[in-house]
């Protein structure tokens, strides 16, 4: 095994997710990788090289219409289902842009992210469009920009607009139900591709992607629960390539575009930002980028902490998925008592659904950030305080798993109730195009047996993933405490025990809140 010499090379250091425009063209031919071994066998753990699989997948994989093609089904589909929305039945169970979009669309996206990471940025329409404004091009390479090509500005260059929409469109769904009304599902997609375009014929790249997506962070953070990746084969070969093409991209030659979301793909150690576009695997001459699998749950632990706009994501998320959805359930009408008689409808509901929502998220930060504070005073870190936010930083990977189990299990209810309507709604949709009504013939509705559609059945289903959930945050802690040193995210093991066990009570009454939260089906 050869061992990198980290004083041998003198140009500068890359980091997680640098930013392009932040470097001179003379700085980049300098980038060095992160130190790591070479491998032994350098086509270790590359599904490229999987015999007939391989053979199959590789030339796909750099083939520039491949992906188009991927895409496009789901281009026409989701223009459907805005059809459906606009000028179909306003019946959220029969419309095919409800169900297509809240049931079908959702449980694949959430299923896709617990297993395959960020596998759905390959086939995401709305990502697509926008690349097709700013390329000017369908799959071609080296064609003349249409857009601006505009930086985006450097104080936006994080998560906050990402969390500032996502706590939207969330807020929108809970006050107004977009899952309940296919016309708000149709302004949504409608509102996804003008932004999407919008963005990029302004500025460089995935820019809405990276920066502005709804999705993004929630997809990003995790899909850190997955073992998917795509990674350099070796640090060594990224560092000696002087050409950079994976950040530079090999336009003129049909290879790839430079990373569309803005990182250098060879020092790359993270699913956070990587959208598996595969545009680095064109672009490299020397064969370095693999697709690969690795345990579920390393990135969570083995990475550097997250940064305060991460942990805000997976906070609100803790509280949009279990704490607000039940706020809202209990609370709604005791809410609209207090509010003036004179108010019209709809305005006292959604004057009480927004004040809850509203405690629902800050109760999530309340929750985090008191254990976090608690967790600073009682380890007592020989380097002095460190203050919540450290800690909340620190622990937002081992939480990951919690919501995105709950979920899971949210949405599993409406599979197992609903999921044989889709193909009702479908054929509906055909034989009354485009209005699909409630009482088209020739389709009947085919419920669900009675053992998978029993509600003892479905909580045990649920709470078996809630118990998964736990497990898996308790694992993830558990590889914090024990490599505390190695991954420098504490001052001693005294520290690293202390705040991982009180952390630990966290992750176990959130789980068991959301277990209580989901009994009702099972005892009504």
């Amino acid at each position: 095994m050869v061992q990198a010499d980290p004083n041998r090379y003198a140009g500068p250091t890359i980091r997680d997710n640098v930013e392009l425009e932040m470097w001179t063209p003379a700085q980049i031919a300098k980038i060095e990788g992160p130190a790591r071994e070479v491998w032994d066998d350098p086509n270790a753990n590359d599904l490229q090289q999987l015999s007939v699989l391989g053979r199959t997948f590789r030339p796909l994989m750099r083939s520039r219409q491949f992906q188009f093609l991927l895409i496009f089904p789901n281009f026409i589909i989701f223009f459907l289902a805005a059809l459906s929305g606009f000028f179909g039945t306003n019946d959220a169970s029969v419309s095919l842009a409800t169900v297509l979009t809240w049931i079908v669309w959702w449980a694949f996206l959430l299923l896709m992210i617990a297993g395959v990471s960020r596998l759905w940025c390959i086939i995401c329409p709305f990502g697509a469009m926008g690349e097709w404004a700013h390329r000017f091009s369908l799959w071609q390479t080296g064609q003349k920009r249409f857009s601006l090509n505009l930086t985006w500005p450097k104080q936006l260059k994080n998560l906050w607009l990402v969390n500032a929409f996502f706590i939207f469109f969330l807020w929108m769904d809970n006050v107004f139900g977009f899952g309940n009304s296919p016309v708000l599902t149709g302004y949504f997609i409608v509102v996804l591709v003008v932004l999407d375009v919008g963005i990029g014929l302004m500025f460089e790249r995935r820019s809405f992607c990276r920066y502005m997506c709804p999705i993004n962070g929630f997809i990003g953070l995790q899909g850190l629960f997955a073992g998917f990746e795509m990674r350099s084969k070796s640090s060594q070969v990224c560092r000696q390539c002087r050409g950079k093409w994976c950040l530079k991209g090999r336009e003129a030659d049909g290879g790839g575009y430079g990373c569309p979301m803005f990182l250098y793909p060879g020092g790359n150690e993270t699913n956070k930002y990587c959208i598996l576009c595969t545009e680095c695997l064109k672009s490299c001459h020397n064969n370095t980028m693999r697709w690969g699998v690795r345990p579920p749950l390393k990135d969570l632990w083995t990475n550097k902490a997250f940064s305060f706009d991460e942990s805000f994501n997976i906070i609100a998320l803790l509280g949009v998925s279990s704490i607000a959805p039940i706020i809202l359930i209990k609370n709604v009408r005791i809410v609209e008592s207090w509010l003036p008689a004179g108010m019209v409808q709809p305005y006292p509901q959604i004057v009480a659904k927004t004040a809850l929502y509203v405690v629902g998220l800050l109760g999530a930060f309340a929750i985090v950030l008191a254990f976090s504070f608690i967790v600073s005073r009682i380890a007592a870190p020989e380097e002095g305080f460190k203050g919540a936010k450290h800690y909340a930083n620190v622990y937002a990977p081992a939480l990951v798993p919690i919501p995105l189990m709950k979920l899971i299990a949210d949405i599993i209810d409406h599979i197992v109730r609903n999921g044989s309507s889709v193909i009702y709604v479908l054929w509906n949709f055909i034989i009354d195009f485009p209005r699909g009504s409630q009482d088209a013939p020739g389709a009947i509705i085919v419920s669900s047996p009675l053992s998978i559609d029993s509600p003892v059945v479905i909580f045990g289903l649920q709470a078996a993933l809630l118990t998964l959930g736990f497990f898996s945050s308790a694992f993830v802690l558990n590889k914090l405490a024990l490599n505390w040193e190695q991954q420098r995210k504490f001052s001693t093991e005294k520290e690293a025990r202390i705040s991982t066990t009180m952390m630990l009570l966290l992750s176990f009454g959130l789980s068991v809140f959301n277990i209580w939260a989901l009994s009702g089906p099972a005892t009504s």
